[in-house]
């Protein structure tokens, strides 16, 4: 207990010469300013010359997070080195404890948290595609305490940028489901659905939304995924996932919807379906036993 208490005291001491020496407490604090300077210099002219130097914006962004997080870990080892002593360590103890209850007001805490582990990509990374609280995005930015996303769809059917920019809190991802769009194969589901007359070959409009969609498929899984066969397999096989096109047949009191599930690239969907919609309907148009519903008007003559 006494060999405790002589430590205890024998930092204090060490605390309060280092405080009375003004030189050694000038010194450091000239160096800190002069580090912090330096720091903001090089990462502004570094982050200027990516973007003279790349032309891919996202190129520049990923550049600009990256050294701005490495420079950032250097001159906090930097100031490790300036600061740190005996006594200097108590300061620096004390002051994290202090920082550490001022970041836990309004969870702020549970933001750096949550951002050590998005450094780590454990949520999401740049440029993900993702979707929380009603909330769909294109990660742009991570920060210390939210995260940045150009916002999709909103106001929108189609998942097309609204112009605006979301930033939400770090925290959010503690407490919400988060969905990603590209996080296991890049690969998203889609459909499209037509409803025909009651009195229309059904069969011959379910054998042309296959004829379509399986003519996708084919070229979907034999260009962009032609490299990517039987890895995407693999991982179908976690979830008894298939990527050939699903039909479903439908009756309703206004005539019998055909639906055709199809996998689509996760950035393309819209583009898809609108051209999978191009080519059925120009294939229905030249049926004559095939009519959608609401295409004509039909009045009959009853006569009593």
């Amino acid at each position: 207990m006494e060999q405790i208490k002589e430590i205890i005291q024998s930092i204090f001491s060490d605390v309060r010469a280092n405080i009375n020496d003004s030189q050694v407490l000038t010194e450091k604090i000239v160096f800190s300013i002069v580090a912090i300077c330096v720091w903001y210099w090089l990462t502004h002219e570094l982050n200027k010359l990516y973007d003279r130097k790349i032309s891919s914006t996202k190129v520049v962004n990923v550049l600009i997070s990256t050294s701005n997080y490495f420079f950032g870990l250097v001159f906090l080892v930097l100031f490790s080195i300036i600061w740190m002593s005996v006594a200097d360590s108590v300061i620096l103890f004390l002051l994290l404890i202090g920082a550490l209850a001022l970041f836990s007001i309004k969870g702020l805490f549970s933001n750096i948290i949550v951002w050590t582990m998005l450094l780590r990509k454990k949520y999401f990374k740049i440029y993900d595609r993702i979707e929380i609280d009603n909330n769909k995005g294109i990660v742009t930015k991570v920060t210390p305490l939210y995260f940045q996303m150009m916002e999709l769809s909103n106001w929108f059917e189609a998942d097309a940028p609204t112009g605006r920019v979301v930033r939400l809190p770090n925290r959010l991802l503690l407490d919400k489901p988060l969905f990603n769009y590209n996080g296991l194969l890049k690969i998203n589901w889609r459909e499209v659905e037509y409803t025909i007359r009651p009195d229309s070959d059904w069969e011959k409009a379910e054998q042309i939304l296959t004829e379509i969609s399986d003519a996708y498929v084919y070229e979907l899984m034999n260009g962009r995924f032609a490299n990517r066969k039987e890895e995407i397999k693999r991982k179908m096989d976690l979830f008894d996932g298939k990527v050939n096109p699903v039909s479903i047949v439908e009756v309703n009191p206004i005539g019998i919807t055909l639906k055709v599930r199809f996998p689509v690239y996760y950035t393309e969907g819209t583009a898809i379906k609108t051209m999978l919609n191009k080519q059925v309907l120009q294939r229905f148009r030249d049926e004559s036993e095939v009519e959608l519903v609401g295409t004509k008007l039909h009045i009959t003559d009853d006569e009593t």
